[in-house]
């Protein structure tokens, strides 16, 4: 039920995003929001049981839920990446632009290689998304198509975390480390 939540008030996250987007000029690190969130929420969907069944007897494979999560988190890594890349980048909008294709490029190959590691796997029996995690992440069978997406995420980290660090280091001044942090002053 709180995963369901979550899920709802993402959704509504980026509907009201959406609304804003619409209303006044769209940006690039609007959309990369809007598709961080969105995917976020999605994540969060596809973990709720009745939504997993629905999609695994509509599409006609068990556990499908379990691979379009695969998708959805690089969707959410590359939409986190650009946006905090697109904020912290001091170089023209153009260059901006094509950096930012060139992270969705990546993401995409890399869920499309998710989706064919996923289905190559085979079907397994139907099962909760609790349940499939614990039974495939707890094999060396299992873990395979979880390495890429994950490693995906951790090259996404990896691609922001020095910028995100370099905007706090710039942003805060003395004064505000000890007025935060007294034991670090």
């Amino acid at each position: 039920m709180i995963i369901w939540v979550i899920a709802g008030l993402l959704g509504l996250a980026t509907g009201l995003r959406i609304g804003w987007a619409l209303v006044n000029k769209q940006s690039l690190v609007s959309t990369a929001m809007i598709l961080a969130l969105g995917s976020l929420g999605l994540v969060a969907a596809l973990n709720w049981q009745p939504l997993t069944l629905m999609l695994d007897q509509l599409l006609r494979w068990n556990n499908v839920s379990m691979g379009l999560s695969q998708v959805a988190l690089i969707a959410c890594a590359a939409g986190s990446c650009v946006m905090i890349t697109t904020v912290s980048s001091e170089r023209r909008p153009a260059t901006v632009r094509k950096v930012a294709i060139a992270q969705y490029s990546v993401a995409a190959i890399i869920a499309v290689a998710s989706l064919v590691i996923f289905f190559a796997a085979g079907q397994q029996n139907e099962m909760a998304p609790e349940e499939y995690l614990k039974r495939n992440l707890g094999s060396s069978d299992g873990r395979l198509p979880w390495l890429l997406p994950l490693l995906y995420v951790l090259l996404a980290l990896t691609l922001t975390m020095p910028d995100f660090c370099a905007d706090m280091a710039t942003s805060w001044s003395s004064s505000d480390v000890k007025r935060n942090f007294p034991k670090l002053a």
